[in-house]
């Protein structure tokens, strides 16, 4: 069990999104979330509730960019992990949800999408007719591995 009935409400809203982000496509009902968050974590109705104002905010701003479909009774993912730059920063977070259940962050695939979240910004930040190469090894574009040949 993870204790989360301390945490502010953007911090359970960030564990409401991991748990909905476990099932890709399928709708949590906001009852649904309240019963696991009570169970796992101890989170109470009440701190749902406000949680779930601050995910039905954080869609309004973003807008299309949620990787979330939001609505008064539900919350379901419409992206999978390697389509959201925002489900990848979501799931490199540190929270106290990384305690429970002797949770190991397999750190080869943290670095992968790390390097993935660098080239995303960087692609971003330069504007649309930019391209990013990621010097991570191994490379995923098939680029030589010592530095002076890629």
């Amino acid at each position: 069990m993870i204790d989360l009935s301390s945490e502010n409400p953007e911090r359970i809203a960030d564990w409401v999104e991991i748990v909905a982000s476990s099932s890709h496509g399928v709708p949590f009902s906001i009852q649904k979330l309240q019963e696991i968050s009570e169970k796992i974590a101890g989170v109470s109705r009440m701190q749902i509730s406000y949680a779930f104002k601050r995910i039905k905010l954080r869609s309004r701003i973003l807008g299309e960019r949620y990787p979330f479909l939001v609505d008064d009774e539900y919350l379901a993912t419409k992206l999978t992990v390697a389509d959201s730059l925002y489900l990848r920063l979501l799931f490199l977070s540190p929270g106290p949800w990384r305690n429970a259940l002797d949770f190991k962050v397999n750190t080869d695939v943290a670095g992968k999408i790390f390097e993935d979240v660098a080239a995303s910004a960087l692609s971003s930040f330069f504007g649309e007719n930019t391209h990013s190469l990621n010097f991570g090894f191994p490379s995923k574009s098939g680029r030589p591995a010592d530095f002076p040949s890629a």
